[in-house]
């Protein structure tokens, strides 16, 4: 048995276990800070993703500077869907639970980005 299989379980479980502890904690600041409950959370990850994945990939931009520029892009759209959504919501628990599922099902629907 050789170290790299001995290492390389480990690196993958810390790797996912500082993902869902970063997950964890964006849900919990949220929450203190703006009291909102935002189910739609993982949707702006994966909007994160998809700007980094179309960003590097079709625009050949470096990786690093594509997740720099991703963080700009999903920040914008986030206080987008903050200032229309949330807002008005703001500090109702039950108002920010129906906002957040609607926004999670906008976001996972494929006709919304179809034309």
């Amino acid at each position: 048995m050789t170290s790299e299989i001995l290492l390389q379980p480990l690196v993958y479980g810390l790797q996912l276990g500082v993902t869902y502890i970063l997950l964890a904690l964006g849900l919990t600041v949220i929450f203190s800070i703006m009291n909102v409950i935002n189910l739609a959370h993982g949707e702006f990850y994966m909007l994160g993703a998809f700007t980094v994945f179309y960003v590097n990939g079709l625009l050949k931009i470096n990786y690093f500077v594509a997740l720099l520029i991703s963080v700009v892009v999903v920040g914008v759209i986030g206080i987008f869907f903050e200032r229309i959504f949330f807002r008005p919501a703001r500090g109702q628990v039950v108002p920010t639970v129906i906002v957040g599922i609607g926004l999670m099902w906008l976001l996972q629907t494929r006709r919304f980005w179809i034309a």
